[in-house]
């Protein structure tokens, strides 16, 4: 049987403090990937420079796709899965790390297991020692799509793409979205609906890296992708009345983007002072919150999301001096 070829997509935008750990991390690979991609996004700094040259001396031979103009890292990713020709995608983010084995395991993983993608845990680090595993182990060596879509709606599994692999034939000509800060969940959630199996290593091998000005930790005008993300999510799950996949639909929305949207707008309006932004954040946030959600989630376990919902809903004063002193 001929073997599988890995390659590994990285979108470069503004990285050049980290990109060469990134690619050298990759070039290391104990099971050695067959194409490197790298996407210019047009940051207008020498990041691209940087990732060439630390693929070249790993003894890579990178494939260098240009974008026209920024256009952000789900455009970028769909650009160079064009541009790749594996059997096998890895979408890694030029600011983070892998381990070793990562591609190893996970390329072992998805032949013993003939599943669509196989996923690893993640070890958050930022500028000093690694902080710990994002995710807690999911106890299975495989899970059914849906159970694992379950899982990322309940944020047992992070909806990023970057800690997994996945088999080419699955994922479409473009799978991400353009133009949006929260590209990643959707685009997991359908192709996790759209499987049969998903392998599961558990063990976090892919090295996330925290940084406070990254766009999720920031309030702005990309904040109200969450509601896109939301919409997003909605559509993926259309007519699909599983009832455990709806109730974890549910949590998600209050954990993931309605208290979020809230809680980054209020925060910023104690940092800067009240902005009509801030403030159009709070309104949409709490538009959203309906109450007969409050009464299942506690009656379901989820009292700390329906309290902090209620507070949000019945009085935004009270809910943004809470979030002072958390």
């Amino acid at each position: 049987m001929t073997a599988e070829r890995v390659s590994v997509v990285v979108p470069v935008y503004r990285v050049e403090a980290y990109v060469a750990d990134c690619v050298r991390s990759i070039a290391a690979q104990t099971r050695r990937v067959d194409e490197l991609v790298l996407v210019d996004d047009r940051g207008g700094d020498a990041s691209v420079r940087i990732a060439v040259e630390a693929a070249r001396r790993g003894g890579l031979d990178p494939t260098i796709v240009r974008m026209p103009a920024n256009a952000g890292p789900g455009a970028a990713r769909n650009a160079g899965l064009a541009a790749s020709g594996g059997s096998l995608v890895w979408f890694c983010d030029a600011d983070d790390v892998a381990a070793p084995r990562l591609v190893e395991r996970l390329v072992r993983a998805l032949e013993a297991s003939g599943a669509d993608s196989a996923t690893c845990r993640t070890l958050r680090f930022g500028g000093g020692a690694p902080e710990g595993p994002v995710e807690e182990p999911l106890g299975a060596d495989v899970l059914t799509g849906r159970a694992f879509a379950i899982a990322l709606l309940d944020g047992r599994v992070r909806g990023y793409p970057a800690n997994r692999i996945f088999r080419r034939t699955g994922l479409g000509d473009a799978p991400f979205p353009d133009g949006v800060a929260y590209e990643d969940l959707g685009t997991v959630l359908r192709l996790a609906l759209a499987s049969e199996r998903v392998a599961v290593v558990d063990e976090p091998l892919y090295r996330y890296r925290r940084s406070a000005g990254s766009l999720s930790s920031r309030f702005g005008p990309h904040t109200f992708d969450l509601l896109a993300q939301l919409a997003d999510v909605e559509r993926a799950l259309s007519g699909d009345r599983d009832p455990q996949l709806r109730a974890a639909f549910r949590r998600y929305r209050y954990r993931e983007v309605i208290l979020p949207l809230a809680n980054m707008a209020l925060r910023a309006q104690h940092a800067d002072g009240r902005a009509p932004l801030n403030s159009r954040a709070v309104r949409d946030a709490r538009a959203l919150v309906r109450t007969r959600d409050l009464a299942v989630l506690a009656a379901r376990g989820s009292w700390p999301l329906a309290r902090a919902a209620a507070v949000l809903r019945t009085s935004p004063r009270l809910y943004s001096g809470a979030l002072r002193v958390r």
